[in-house]
């Protein structure tokens, strides 16, 4: 019995400090993890929440498939299997082996050769596996744009089937968020204000911070949608004393390239500098030289927009091989000459610095205008403010700027020219 009532003050002391062990490692786990603040079921809820809200933009995207179709078809018909691409390429009007007759194409012609009727097929039937992409794109492109989300555009890599059937593999799949980002926003940056550097870890994956406009709607990215047909910008919502917020916290991606070793970049797809339907990935050193560009072009009465920033491999390989809506394999069939165009992806290997669009350090831009079309004019201008900002243009494409030592952008300052080859 004296043993039994020994070990009970022994066995009160024992839970006292089990209570108190429990209590401090309560105190340290708080301290350490976020508070689970979702309500039973929530979480479950939002996700099928998200299953919903992504079928229905699957079902969207089928739709507009279809109709893009049907509308494709008939102006290939229309116009005898002619389609823009053949202009685009040549920068001439299409030629038509048969002509026009009453401004539409002629399929069989008719020639009399005095001892009797030839009739000759004018129809092409090769072009239209190559036109029908083309203007398929081009029809799809403009009901994305319609859509509020920023589903998107020139994503897919099509083939045409038997029945003419239209099967296209996206490059880039749909990402869509299940709960709202609680990440911190500050600071803000407005205008050519410097953003603050975070460190980065040392691994092969990259620092991917958010950037949002205020005057942004939550949950759509980019510009807001307008009605403008065969354009591929949807006009942005531009405010002289807009603000820029950039997050932070980082997501750690691996974008492959240049771009993913372990850089600090800002995915700027969330702003009016960012064309809807495009992605919008580049370096912090460049997002600063975007926000300096586009504080000269509003002293001007201008506002700037980006089209094309960070491009993954394979889609560089995919533009290469003509296996996107441009098929620039069909169009430049010599490789000296479609080098003029697009990157050969064996140069990349190489080097990979000389491919500028791996590198989060290129961007394509334009002004925000209602027409798609730019004037020799305005390129011009365009070519000196950002020139001013401390970008470098590729002597090629009047659209194409790099910084934050590229090579071309290393070989330019090095003869302090402003523009180069």
């Amino acid at each position: 019995m004296k043993n039994k009532k020994g070990a009970l003050p022994f066995a009160a002391i024992l839970v006292v400090m089990m209570v108190f062990a429990l209590i401090y490692a309560l105190v340290q786990l708080s301290g350490k993890y976020n508070q689970f603040d979702k309500k039973i079921g929530e979480r479950q809820s939002a996700l099928i929440d998200t299953y919903k809200h992504a079928d229905s933009v699957l079902f969207y995207i089928d739709q507009s498939a279809k109709y893009s179709l049907q509308q494709s078809v008939y102006e290939l018909a229309e116009n005898g299997g002619i389609a823009e691409i053949e202009d685009t390429a040549a920068g001439t009007p299409a030629l038509h082996e048969c002509g026009k007759f009453k401004d539409a194409y002629v399929w069989y012609q008719i020639i009399n050769k005095g001892s009797g009727y030839d009739v000759k097929s004018c129809f092409d039937d090769n072009s239209v596996t190559y036109n029908l992409p083309y203007l398929f794109n081009e029809k799809l492109n403009n009901y994305i744009l319609n859509h509020p989300e920023n589903i998107l555009t020139d994503n897919y890599e099509y083939t045409i089937g038997g029945s003419l059937e239209i099967i296209g593999r996206a490059f880039q799949p749909l990402k869509f968020d299940i709960f709202d980002s609680k990440s911190n926003t500050e600071p803000r940056i407005s205008g050519t204000e410097k953003i603050a550097a975070v460190s980065v870890p040392g691994t092969a994956m990259s620092c991917v911070r958010k950037a949002v406009s205020s005057s942004s709607p939550s949950g759509v990215s980019g510009a807001a949608a307008a009605d403008i047909p065969d354009a591929k910008i949807i006009l942005p919502n531009t405010k002289p004393k807009e603000t820029i917020k950039i997050s932070t916290e980082c997501t750690q991606r691996d974008l492959k390239g240049t771009i993913s070793l372990g850089q600090d970049l800002i995915d700027f797809t969330q702003t009016t500098l960012c064309s809807k339907g495009d992605e919008c990935i580049v370096t912090r050193e460049a997002f600063e030289l975007i926000l300096a560009a586009q504080g000269l072009a509003q002293k001007k009465g201008r506002s700037l927009v980006v089209y094309g920033a960070y491009r993954a491999p394979e889609r560089q390989q995919a533009l290469w091989d003509g296996k996107t809506a441009e098929d620039y394999a069909r169009r430049y069939p010599k490789e000296w000459e479609r080098a003029n165009y697009v990157t050969n992806p064996l140069v990349c290997k190489n080097d990979v610095n000389k491919c500028s669009h791996y590198s989060g350090k290129a961007i394509d831009i334009r002004f925000y205008k209602k027409e798609w079309k730019m004037t020799n004019a305005e390129w011009k201008e365009l070519n000196k403010l950002m020139a001013e900002a401390g970008w470098v243009r590729y002597a090629n494409e009047a659209w194409h700027f790099e910084c934050c030592g590229t090579d071309r952008y290393a070989r330019a300052k090095a003869k302090g020219v402003a523009e180069i080859v």
